[in-house]
């Protein structure tokens, strides 16, 4: 939570897009404390149904005891959607829910695989996205063909890992 106001200040940007926002934690979190416009992206309809739920409930908590002045329209909107390479994630929010995001700042958090590396496309190719804080994982489900994703790294020398030494790069032992 808090590497995220100061990359939003030095963005100069208001909204986040969350990238497998899960059941809303982390998101619920940033705009109760910070008052953060966030749009949650999540293709799981249970899980976005779960921060629904959670969302509520924390809401009027809080507001039963009197320690916020945040209504509903303020928490994330959440958006139920499959994500796509070379489609931009403020226009496929557009297209879900009507809304236009414009500048903003990308958070994955424990974005598995794949999920990471259009997470990284969307932070080089989308000019609305300012930040990024990402933390990956699972790089073993991502196909031979998407590692290493790094021009530099494919030009200059053959970069293989095996599955194993993927899994280990990402949990520890």
């Amino acid at each position: 939570c808090k590497v995220i106001p100061p990359l939003m200040s030095i963005a100069n940007v208001s909204h986040i897009i969350d990238c497998g926002s899960g059941q809303g934690h982390l998101d619920r979190l940033l705009s109760i404390i910070y008052g953060y416009k966030i749009h949650s992206i999540e293709m799981d309809c249970d899980n976005v149904e779960s921060a629904q739920i959670h969302d509520t409930t924390a809401l009027e908590y809080l507001q039963r005891l009197k320690m916020t002045q945040m209504e509903h329209q303020d928490l994330p909107t959440k958006v139920n959607c499959f994500l796509k390479s070379g489609e931009h994630i403020d226009e496929a929010i557009e297209t879900v829910d009507g809304q236009k995001v414009g500048q903003h700042l990308l958070l994955g958090l424990h974005a598995c695989g794949p999920l990471s590396n259009l997470i990284l496309e969307q932070f080089a190719t989308n000019p609305n996205t300012r930040a990024l804080v990402l933390a990956c994982c699972c790089y073993m489900k991502n196909g031979s063909e998407k590692f290493p994703m790094s021009e530099f790294l494919t030009q200059r020398m053959p970069f293989v890992l095996s599955r194993e030494a993927k899994e280990v790069a990402c949990h520890a032992i």
